[in-house]
């Protein structure tokens, strides 16, 4: 049976150089162009359980981000 989890949550990260860091509300990731063309931001998302105990199921989340060019 198919169904919505439980006791889970979708953990967005930045992923370096320095390894995975927690991203999410309030939260700033400060990416240097230095003229560059173009850049890659490097984040990921994973199945996160702070409680323990998830259930199986489907999980879906949404993110919304602000760019800003300076």
């Amino acid at each position: 049976m198919r169904g919505r989890q439980k006791n889970i949550a979708v953990q967005l990260q930045n992923k370096n150089s320095n390894g995975e860091i927690p991203l999410g509300n309030g939260k700033n990731l400060y990416i240097a162009v230095n003229g560059k063309p173009s850049v890659t931001v490097p984040l990921r998302t994973r199945a996160f359980s702070k409680l323990g105990n998830a259930t199986l199921g489907t999980v879906s989340a949404k993110i919304t981000a602000t760019l800003i060019y300076q």
